[in-house]
């Protein structure tokens, strides 16, 4: 697999935010947008993200955006006629065994301050792969077939999210194999999420991306393969996360 070269991004954030501030930010902005697309009601304020109503599958009703939560504020504010509810506790410093909560999985957020130093149409071309940002309907119903069988995409993303003009859902595929994933875009960074596929052409599509916004740092979190399989291309782990659910 071909390195990232080491070229630093232009650093367009209005403020001195610290990559994990970045890479939540990215995520609360992510989370709202679906929130809206779904007309769930939501509120943000300096300790949390808090969505009133449910949500989509794979979606969290709360972010922790603070280093410094009131566990019992955050769990007063969980609506009782909700058949579930989950967390995602940003900097995993929370206890919610206490309260009712299990831990449904842990992972690592990421960053990549680097721009390839690659012709991407060329790398394209010499690994016959087509890397792609979906545009049209049957488009998004063949990368949501590619993302997960068991999961109807339009519960999730309905078609009016390419409308969207900062949410974008990638494909790179070629005879052997693919990966896909989706991009938010804030005025700080990219979040990349759902990633999946093949990580052997992780390279191809994260060069793409960037080719098409070079200006912006990529954030996102994963489990420990995905960590390990992008810090190959430059990304660099920051802190752990931690996911709960009370059902």
């Amino acid at each position: 697999m071909k390195m990232i070269a080491n070229h630093m991004l232009h650093d367009r954030t209005k403020s001195n935010r610290k990559p994990i501030e970045v890479a939540i930010n990215n995520n609360v902005n992510w989370c709202r947008k679906i929130a809206d697309l779904h007309g769930v009601a939501s509120e943000a304020t300096p300790v949390c993200w808090l969505a009133k109503e449910e949500m989509p599958l794979y979606f969290p009703n709360l972010v922790t955006v603070s280093h410094y939560c009131d566990v019992k504020a955050i769990v007063k504010d969980t609506p009782k006629e909700q058949k579930s509810f989950f967390i995602k506790d940003s900097h995993s410093n929370l206890n919610l065994a206490r309260h009712g909560f299990s831990s449904l999985f842990s992972a690592h957020w990421y960053i990549l301050s680097t721009r390839p130093h690659r012709n991407i149409e060329l790398a394209d071309k010499e690994t016959e792969t087509d890397c792609y940002w979906v545009t049209t309907r049957s488009d998004l119903a063949l990368w949501g077939r590619y993302w997960s069988e068991e999961t109807d995409i339009k519960s999730v993303y309905p078609d009016e999210i390419l409308e969207l003009d900062s949410v974008r859902f990638y494909l790179a595929k070629n005879r052997h194999s693919l990966t896909g994933a989706t991009i938010n875009i804030d005025e700080s960074s990219v979040g990349i999420y759902n990633l999946f596929g093949d990580y052997t052409l992780f390279d191809i599509m994260i060069s793409r991306i960037l080719h098409d916004i070079p200006e912006l740092p990529i954030v996102g979190y994963g489990c420990d393969e995905e960590v390990a399989n992008l810090s190959r291309l430059g990304f660099e782990p920051l802190s752990k996360l931690q996911v709960w659910s009370k059902k």
